[in-house]
């Protein structure tokens, strides 16, 4: 059985912010940690200073940072 549920919220597909919104809190209400994919990729990389980290911190700016800085 499952002791922890964690939701990346940034990555729903949803229509409207309504429609994330309402399934988003109904996670919640239902014991599900919400987190974003920058955090989850932030444990994973354990530390930055490790090759596995740096390469981590790499895709991070590359895929998720650069683009919404040049919107």
């Amino acid at each position: 059985m499952f002791t922890e549920c964690r939701w990346s919220s940034d990555v729903s597909g949803s229509p409207t912010t309504l429609a994330d919104e309402t399934a988003l809190r109904r996670m919640e209400r239902h014991g599900v940690m919400l987190t974003s994919t920058n955090q989850v990729m932030a444990e994973l990389a354990v530390s930055w200073s490790y090759d596995f980290g740096k390469t981590t911190q790499t895709i991070m700016y590359e895929e998720i940072l650069a683009k919404l800085i040049n919107k």
